[in-house]
């Protein structure tokens, strides 16, 4: 993340440079939303029968076409900044379901918060 930041504020960026990036962290897709490139696509590794990497197939998940279908759902929203919906969707993603933050009971699934 931090390359294609770098590469953003550099003098001639071509901001319709396709980028791709490669991992296994289901946040990649909430990171590749919060750089605001319009053409992101991320490659992982499938998962073997006991949740392993199979490096010999891999998975791929276009952005670009996830930014296109988050715009179309939220286009009735009257005078919509999309990039501000991406900036909240993202939020509210890593609020609810990241494991690196503490639970909170108020908007826990499970305990019927929402």
């Amino acid at each position: 993340m931090q390359y294609i930041r770098g590469l953003r504020v550099q003098a001639g960026y071509d901001p319709h440079t396709s980028h791709v990036i490669h991992g296994m962290d289901a946040d990649l897709v909430c990171l590749g939303l919060s750089t605001h490139e319009p053409y992101i696509s991320l490659l992982r590794n499938q998962l073997n029968e006991v949740f392993g990497p199979d490096h010999n197939k891999f998975c791929y998940f276009n952005l670009h076409s996830y930014r296109q279908h988050l715009m179309r759902d939220f286009r009735f929203i009257p005078d919509m900044q999309f990039e501000r919906v991406v900036d909240d969707f993202v939020f509210l993603c890593f609020l609810v379901g990241n494991d690196f933050l503490p639970h909170v009971p108020l908007i826990s699934i499970k305990t019927k918060g929402i």
